[in-house]
């Protein structure tokens, strides 16, 4: 499992900053320097972040925004039928 992070941020600075402040440099990262103007956000229907997407091995959606115990029952889900394949 992976994580990738899209920054919609115009100040790459501060971008940096915050990847080191919430200690997630070991992630993936990209940042979208077009911000709140990024073709993305219409293209997944944003309207707010943080977002979240689950994103089986094919690039197919499985899940958008689940978080706390929905999200914690996904991934168990998930994860068991790898284990059973």
């Amino acid at each position: 499992m992976g994580k990738l992070v899209r920054f919609l941020d115009t100040d790459e600075e501060k971008w940096q900053k915050a990847i080191q402040e919430d200690k997630i440099g070991e992630w993936k990262h990209c940042i979208d320097i077009t911000g709140w103007q990024s073709e993305i956000l219409e293209e997944y229907s944003l309207q707010s972040i943080p977002s979240n997407f689950l994103i089986s091995p094919e690039g197919k959606i499985i899940a958008i925004n689940l978080r706390g115990e929905a999200l914690l029952k996904k991934l168990e889900e998930l994860l068991g039928e790898c284990m059973n394949d």
